[in-house]
């Protein structure tokens, strides 16, 4: 029987950011392709502590992982524990982008940061809305899934979409929010089970494929995924969930 918890950045321990680095890179190296250097993926501890801390230290970091013109908040963690034990975690965040480009560089003046603020304001606008002047009121907030790891042994026993069920859950994450993650197909062992599936089960679809150079994996192809709302991908995951047990 697994317990489920979740916290906020700033209730991350030091023995808890060592626990969910260790696993991360246990994960990754059960997972990846051989010759892909899962240390440089994950990073080294301090820089993991400070970027699980602050969702916001890689894009403010002119070499940070994340695109420029971002702005992460209310980025929340769930943890999976048997026995006791952690054996799975992952984290969403509420993201909105603008006020520059995203090779940067980061653009943190007034203008900027109020494009940023307009667009966490639009988290109440469902996605085909009208206003009443005529235009789109477009949701640009949107609930992305950053990242999921399961210890090696207990892959595939639904212990992620365990996780994926509590993180879009209010008010982690608003209904009519547009749901996105990343995935990148060329990374995984053969025989790993096609995460593109999973997600594709829900609703979501690829809306962007390029191929990135990313930290630790060298140049590889990443495919941005999107549901129209958290809802409509939630309800989905929860039948799965019902019809699985």
């Amino acid at each position: 029987m697994s317990e489920i918890k979740t916290a906020r950045p700033n209730e991350l321990d030091d023995q808890m950011l060592h626990a969910m680095h260790d696993l991360a890179r246990a994960a990754c190296e059960h997972t990846f392709l051989d010759g892909l250097d899962v240390d440089a993926y994950v990073g080294e501890f301090d820089r993991f502590a400070k970027s699980h801390l602050d969702p916001m230290e890689e894009v403010r970091n002119p070499v940070g992982r994340r695109n420029a013109n971002q702005e992460y908040h209310h980025q929340r963690y769930a943890f999976v524990y048997q026995a006791g034990k952690l054996v799975a975690w992952g984290a969403g965040v509420r993201n909105v982008s603008g006020g520059g480009d995203p090779e940067g560089p980061h653009n943190e003046s007034l203008h900027a940061r109020t494009i940023r603020f307009g667009k966490r304001l639009s988290i109440v606008s469902p996605p085909q809305a009208t206003s009443v002047l005529g235009g789109r009121l477009r949701n640009r907030n949107y609930y992305q899934l950053i990242e999921e790891y399961v210890e090696p042994s207990l892959q595939s026993n639904g212990h992620g979409e365990e996780i994926a069920e509590e993180l879009t859950r209010f008010p982690h994450a608003f209904p009519l929010q547009p749901l996105v993650t990343y995935y990148y197909p060329g990374i995984y062992r053969p025989g790993i089970p096609l995460l593109r599936n999973k997600f594709e089960r829900v609703g979501m679809e690829v809306i962007d494929d390029r191929y990135m150079d990313i930290t630790g994996l060298g140049n590889v192809q990443r495919l941005t995924m999107k549901a129209p709302t958290v809802y409509g991908a939630r309800q989905l995951l929860l039948q799965q969930m019902k019809g699985s047990k």
